[in-house]
C-alpha cells in the first residue's frame, strides 16, 4: 500500500502541474484573443508562454501566484476565501455522509414500515430539488417568514450564536439532496447483501438478523457507497458556487465569479483575471484528487479483499 500511495501522490503532483498549464496558457491567449485587433494566433502563445515562464518560476522558486489590485498576495487570498467556502462544504459532508449512511440502515431495517417509506419521501423529494432551488425555498421561509435563521450570511461584527444559525439554510440546501441519495443507496445495498447466499450462511451458523445485519449487512453496503462518495463530493462543491452566491457568502465563489465577470453599470463582459482563476482552479482540483486517494485507502481498509498495491513484473 505504501508504493501504492507514493505513485498516487507522484502522479497528483504532475496531475496538478499539467492541469495549471493549461489553465494558464488557455486563459491567457483566449483573453489575448477576444481583447485585442485581430492577429496570427502564434503570437497570442508565444506571448502567453513567455508569461508562464515567467509565472511558474515565481511559484516554483518564491511560492509567488501574483498580487491582485490592491497588493494582496493571491495566495493568501485565495486560502482565506477557501477557508470560508470549505467550513460550509465540511460541514455538508458530515452531514450528508453520515445522515445519509443512517437513514438507509434504518430504512433497511425497517423495510416496508413507516420508517422505510418516510425516508423514500424524503430521499425521492430532495432527489429532486437542486440544491441551487431549495435554498430560495429555505431563505424565503426560514429567513423572512419565520425569521428562525439569517437570510444571508451573518455579517463579522455579529454574535456568535447569529453566526452558528447562518449556517443552518446553505449546510441544508447542500445536505438534502446527497443525503437522500446515499439513503437510498445504502438502503438497496444492505437488502442486496442480505439475501446473498453468505447471509444465509451466517444466519445458519447461528447468527441473529440484527447482528448479521450490523455486522456484515452495513460493511458490505459501505464497500459500493464510497466509490460514489467522490462524485457525490464533486457535486456537491460545484452546487455550493451557486449557493454561496446565492446566501452571499464571502468565500471563494463570489471571488471566482469576480474574477470571471466584470460588472460596470448596465453591461457585463467576461474578463477572465487568470492569476486569480488559476490558483483557485487548482486548489479546488487538488481537493477533488486529495479526496479521490483517501476514498480509495479507505476502501481498501474496509474490505481486504480489495487491494491496491503496485503490480509487479514478472
Amino acid at each position: 500500500m505504501v508504493w501504492y500511495i507514493i505513485k498516487r501522490l507522484l502522479l497528483f503532483t504532475i496531475s496538478l502541474f499539467i492541469i495549471l498549464s493549461i489553465l494558464f496558457i488557455l486563459t491567457r491567449v483566449s483573453m489575448l484573443r477576444i481583447w485585442s485587433l485581430p492577429h496570427p494566433i502564434s503570437e497570442d502563445f508565444s506571448r502567453a508562454w513567455d508569461e508562464y515562464k515567467v509565472y511558474i518560476t515565481n511559484i516554483l522558486t518564491k511560492w509567488d501566484w501574483g498580487k491582485d489590485k490592491y497588493h494582496v498576495p493571491i495566495w493568501d487570498l485565495v486560502l482565506e476565501k477557501m477557508r470560508i467556502s470549505f467550513r460550509y462544504n465540511f460541514i455538508a459532508f458530515i452531514i450528508y455522509f453520515f445522515g445519509g449512511v443512517a437513514l438507509g440502515v434504518v430504512a433497511a431495517y425497517y423495510k416496508n414500515k413507516f420508517a422505510d417509506y418516510v425516508i423514500a419521501m424524503f430521499s425521492m423529494l430532495f432527489n429532486s430539488i437542486p440544491g441551487f432551488v431549495l435554498i430560495f425555498f429555505l431563505i424565503l421561509v426560514f429567513g423572512y417568514h419565520l425569521k428562525w435563521f439569517p437570510p444571508q450570511e451573518p455579517f463579522q461584527n455579529a454574535d456568535t450564536s447569529r453566526k452558528i444559525l447562518g449556517y443552518f439554510i446553505p449546510v441544508m440546501a447542500l445536505s438534502f439532496g446527497p443525503m437522500g441519495k446515499i439513503a437510498q443507496t445504502i438502503r438497496g445495498e444492505i437488502l442486496d447483501s442480505m439475501e446473498a447466499p453468505q447471509y444465509l450462511l451466517l444466519r445458519a451458523k447461528g447468527l441473529t438478523k440484527k447482528q448479521a445485519f450490523l455486522r456484515h449487512g452495513i460493511k458490505d453496503s459501505m464497500v459500493v457507497m464510497l466509490p460514489q462518495i467522490v462524485p457525490t463530493f464533486v457535486y456537491v462543491i460545484n452546487m455550493s458556487f451557486v449557493i454561496e452566491y446565492t446566501y452571499n457568502i464571502n468565500g471563494i465563489a463570489s471571488l471566482f465569479f469576480s474574477s470571471l465577470i466584470s460588472f460596470g453599470g448596465d453591461n457585463k463582459a467576461i474578463v477572465v483575471n487568470t492569476i486569480i482563476v488559476v490558483p483557485i482552479a487548482t486548489l479546488l482540483i487538488a481537493i477533488i484528487m486529495f479526496f479521490s486517494i483517501i476514498s480509495d485507502i479507505t476502501l481498501a481498509l474496509i474490505d481486504p479483499r480489495i487491494s491496491i498495491r503496485s503490480k509487479k513484473t514478472s
